[in-house]
């Protein structure tokens, strides 16, 4: 069993209307890992839904390798509220592989 300390990562795109095409508007977000890991992605998609994606991705590697970790997530454009991050620390703190949970 080792430790690890993991980083995760979120890039949101913006996707705008282009007059001669027929590309969407909206927005894609992907999640991944320090080691390059996609742990998640979703076009339109709620940001706690796809980070809740991501997360039970990355408990499961860790699961399944008996490993344990300290994570930090970025969350880059995307804001939190305090009650928000506490839920999901509630959620996941409680696995014994994810020791603690910290937002950049």
């Amino acid at each position: 069993m080792t430790k690890q300390s993991i980083k995760i990562t979120t890039i949101k795109h913006n996707y705008e209307q282009r007059e001669l095409t027929t590309a969407a508007t909206g927005y894609a977000t992907a999640i991944e890992n320090n080691y390059g890991t996609k742990l998640g992605f979703g076009f339109r998609k709620p940001y706690l839904e796809v980070l809740d994606v991501a997360l039970a991705k990355q408990l499961d590697s860790l699961a399944i390798a008996y490993d344990t970790a300290d994570v930090t997530i970025d969350t880059g454009s995307y804001v939190l509220s305090a009650a928000q991050q506490t839920a999901i620390k509630d959620k996941y703190e409680l696995e014994s592989q994810f020791e603690t949970i910290t937002f950049a």
